[in-house]
């Protein structure tokens, strides 16, 4: 007779600031200054150490300079094409006169290396030792961005004689946020399941920071709809939820399907916020997803696993019947709460802890929850 079970690997749960979109998760996305991975170029000539690469460096205290030429244009071509929402362009100091000082800045960009044919992003008229930005309606396609400075005036509004100078001109493109960007809280939360746990592979191993070590959540045949509930003392703030499966490989022998769902609610609610509903999983090219949704607070979350077959269909209680003792699966879910650089203070330190799940025939609801 075979010796079914269902096993949970790690789990992770991140808080800072955390939550989820009722019914659906939505991507998380943040503005990313791409002109740091790109190439700084000009024809305007520098002076001295005030080379033109100092405009990309991320150091707003290097800074680029002529030798007095008007006008003066900086190229940044871009690492590859990008999507570009944002150029902000901040104008280095002229010496001890640069109060009231102003020149002409243009933005413009190249789509796909046509550098002749170049498309206006913004033009403002900016003062000395400032910093603005070019946003624009909607985002533009973009291989090379051109930032000129013309028409200096000094602040009686004659023409200027001052040299141009930039510090900095960074390039943003709105992009997904990633999981590794995220803090891990699994560690703080008390784990529960419904399932025949076995003590000897118990819950410490969902939270251990370790995907080889195993949580046995329910140690026979899974028949019915088992779960694992993160429960915290308190609510903490989440934005994303990571759930990963045991990965075989290129392929699977025993072709393992899994359907899961991840809800989430706060202490004294009555229903649970849908993270996921009835997702699929494998062990081969889709053992791994990632959730992110807007900031909420829960106290619980709760992996819920469906149903463990076989791609051809065959369902647990089938599975009863079979020799599977190799046959295993691991779940790993990250729940995941997203640190806000000046808004939040990190709690405490980055920790990775990932919790498995394994399930020897269709055993029961593994999973493995990292908040981050």
């Amino acid at each position: 007779m075979s010796t079914e079970y269902s096993i949970l690997a790690s789990c992770m749960v991140i808080s800072a600031f955390a939550g989820i979109a009722p019914q659906k998760a939505e991507a998380k996305t943040t503005l990313v200054n791409v002109a740091v991975d790109g190439k700084a170029s000009t024809e305007s000539g520098q002076n001295g150490e005030h080379v033109i690469g100092n405009i990309n460096d991320g150091d707003p205290k290097t800074s680029w300079q002529t030798p007095g030429t008007w006008p003066a244009t900086a190229v940044i071509q871009l690492d590859k094409g990008r999507s570009i929402s944002k150029v902000a362009v901040e104008l280095g100091e002229d010496g001890d006169n640069s109060t009231g000082r102003t020149a002409l800045v243009t933005v413009k960009y190249a789509q796909n290396g046509i550098t002749t044919d170049l498309v206006e992003f913004g033009t403002k008229r900016m003062t000395v030792d400032s910093k603005e930005e070019f946003i624009a309606d909607v985002p533009k396609s973009a291989t090379h961005i051109y930032v000129t400075l013309s028409d200096p005036k000094n602040q009686d509004g004659s023409q200027g004689t001052f040299w141009p100078s930039v510090q900095e001109v960074e390039v943003f493109e709105e992009q997904e946020e990633k999981v590794s960007d995220y803090n891990n809280i699994a560690n703080q939360a008390k784990i529960t399941t419904d399932g025949n746990e076995n003590q000897s592979e118990g819950s410490a191993n969902l939270v251990d920071g370790n995907d080889k070590t195993l949580y046995k959540f329910h140690n026979e045949a899974q028949t019915s709809e088992k779960y694992i509930a993160l429960n915290f003392d308190e609510a903490r703030t989440m934005d994303a939820f990571r759930i990963a499966f045991e990965h075989v490989g290129d392929t699977d022998g025993t072709d393992f399907a899994f359907e899961y769902s991840i809800l989430a609610k706060k202490a004294g609610d009555s229903d649970y916020t849908k993270v996921t509903d009835h997702a699929k999983a494998n062990r081969t090219d889709n053992y791994a997803q990632v959730y992110k949704f807007n900031a909420a607070q829960y106290s619980e979350v709760k992996i819920v696993m469906h149903s463990c077959k076989t791609q051809g269909g065959t369902d647990g209680r089938q599975w009863q019947s079979l020799k599977c003792t190799e046959a295993r699966s691991k779940y790993r879910i990250q729940t995941v709460s997203h640190l806000r650089n000046r808004y939040i203070l990190r709690q405490g330190k980055i920790q990775r802890k990932i919790l498995l799940t394994e399930a020897k025939r269709h055993s029961g609801p593994a999973h493995i929850i990292r908040l981050m």
